[in-house]
């Protein structure tokens, strides 16, 4: 139950960062400058690109997408069961 929740905040948080980077590319990575010298550094290729910062927002969104369709489809599965009349679970010690 963790892990399914755990991947689901996962999801919502890349699908949330990821729309935040398409949109406004400048403003979003601008709050990531602040640090030590080698972070800026590290951030300062896709500061000054803002294109690229868009296309990684748009493929964090794909991949939140992604992982929430996975606990979607289990979630699915194990509702699937328990109308049945049995309980399915995934994960640990299933």
């Amino acid at each position: 139950m963790i892990s399914e929740r755990l991947a689901e905040t996962v999801a919502m948080l890349a699908i949330g960062d990821g729309l935040l980077c398409a949109v406004q590319p400048e403003r979003h990575t601008n709050l990531w400058l602040n640090g030590p010298s080698w972070w800026q550094r590290a951030w300062r290729p896709v500061v000054d690109r803002p294109n690229v910062t868009r296309l990684l927002g748009l493929a964090g969104v794909g991949f939140g997408l992604w992982l929430a369709s996975r606990e979607w489809s289990r979630a699915e599965h194990e509702l699937a069961g328990e109308r049945r009349g049995r309980r399915v679970m995934s994960g640990v010690g299933a």
